[in-house]
């Protein structure tokens, strides 16, 4: 038998007895991967509980932009950087850190991820994206300073205001306790969603917004009929109200 027969045949019985030998691969357990996708849940509430409001994102681009840039730059730059106890900044980049283990431990274990929570980091992504939409959706119509005040057709008290929409969704109202405007008592910012007859004002540190049907009787002149006030308003009967938009 020449040499290389010799080599062949080794080569061949060798890979044999390896397939013999090999384990089959283990099947995943599936109360641990149960478990791993349970924990990119929890994380992705924490992510959205500690930093978006109910409908999912921030409102205030600026401040998610800003804090998406600094948890990317921990993630993928710094990663020794250790932000401040109790700031949203370290349970943001701790939620992201879990989220990177409970992966990494469920695709040792040969789980599927695919229908695992998205990690933090692009739950903020998401965000960043959802404000660009629900701005793109805003009616614009809505966007400049209106005044308005609520009389003694009302059991709530009187009440004057001047309010400012801005295109990028921040909002202010000054109120007023006299219809000449010189008495102020209230200063509210936050942010604010409008189309298609729609209307809500979101106070910022307020997680139950106004909300509001509007219709445009010209381009000057808008009325509102309030339909749920959040819990903060301190009249809570339902009204309906003109605003005027104020020309300088």
């Amino acid at each position: 038998m020449s040499g290389w027969f010799k080599g062949l045949v080794l080569l061949v019985t060798i890979g044999l007895v390896g397939c013999a030998s090999a384990p089959p691969p283990a099947e995943p357990n599936p109360l641990l991967c149960e478990a791993y996708q349970q924990r990119t849940v929890e994380l992705h509430k924490l992510t959205r509980n500690a930093y978006f409001n109910h409908y999912g994102y921030s409102l205030d681009r600026r401040g998610a932009e800003v804090r998406l840039l600094l948890m990317e730059s921990i993630m993928e730059k710094f990663r020794d950087y250790q932000p401040e106890k109790g700031t949203l900044t370290l349970v943001l980049r701790d939620a992201q850190v879990g989220y990177e283990q409970a992966m990494k431990l469920a695709e040792a274990e040969g789980c599927s991820t695919g229908l695992f929570a998205p990690s933090p980091l692009q739950v903020m992504r998401d965000s960043l994206a959802g404000i660009d939409r629900m701005i793109a959706d805003l009616d614009q119509r809505i966007v400049g300073t209106w005044r308005g005040m609520r009389g003694s057709d009302t059991s709530c008290e009187f009440l004057a205001w001047q309010s400012t929409f801005h295109p990028d969704a921040r909002y202010e109202i000054v109120f007023y306790s006299d219809a000449e405007m010189s008495r102020q008592i209230l200063v509210q910012t936050g942010f604010w969603m409008a189309m298609n007859g729609k209307s809500r004002l979101m106070p910022k540190g307020v997680k139950v917004p106004d909300e509001y049907d509007y219709r445009l009787i010209d381009a000057d002149t808008i009325e509102y009929i309030n339909l749920a006030r959040g819990p903060t308003a301190e009249c809570q009967e339902d009204y309906r109200f003109v605003e005027r938009r104020v020309r300088y």
